[in-house]
């Protein structure tokens, strides 16, 4: 129901915009709401509330969490999660809310262009290429699989603005992230 759906973006919301909530979060607790949008943003209608209700930026950063102190930093960025604001000091990456953060990006914005351009907008390329470098630094082969896989879904947009985007995006840590691939797993990698 659409209550159910509101009621999951408000708690998402609680987490990622409040710096000691979302660096203390429990793993359990993110990995049960990526799954959750990630079974039910493939529905098209779920999709058009996230739209409607303001859900793109809780999610983005729901998406990328795993990536802890790694993503959305710099001048242009607010980390909420990257802040030394609690005792026990900035969110560590995990793979596990990699791998499932990726997943949930890539299945709210399956089959739908609009919302996959509002997502990429947002600056989302950057990120997944700074939380693929860590998947490949810490030898993690699945997460860096389906972030590879979420950086080919969310490169294949039809629009000018995106395509030339790409050309930063490698310059930025996507090259690097390329060649690591191919050099650390050649085979698995080099078919993609």
């Amino acid at each position: 129901s659409d209550h159910l759906i509101y009621t999951h973006l408000d708690s998402i919301r609680k987490i990622v915009f409040n710096p000691s909530v979302a660096q203390t979060a429990s793993e359990e607790e993110l990995l049960e709401m990526q799954t959750f949008f990630m079974e039910k943003g493939m529905i098209p209608h779920v999709q058009n509330l996230i739209m409607r209700s303001g859900g793109i930026k809780p999610l983005l950063l729901l998406g990328t969490i795993g990536g802890g102190k790694h993503v959305w930093r710099g001048d242009e960025h607010y980390n909420p999660f990257g802040k030394r604001m609690v005792q026990g000091g900035p969110r560590a990456p995990s793979a596990v809310l990699v791998a499932a953060g990726c997943k949930m990006l890539m299945g709210v914005t399956r089959s739908n262009p609009g919302l996959r351009y509002k997502f990429w907008k947002e600056d989302l390329m950057k990120q997944l290429v700074r939380m693929g470098l860590v998947m490949l630094e810490q030898g993690n082969t699945h997460a860096l699989w389906i972030t590879m896989q979420t950086l080919v879904h969310f490169a294949n947009g039809r629009n000018e603005e995106m395509s030339d985007s790409k050309p930063a995006i490698l310059r930025e840590g996507g090259l690097e992230l390329i060649l690591g691939c191919l050099r650390k797993n050649p085979l698995h990698f080099g078919i993609k």
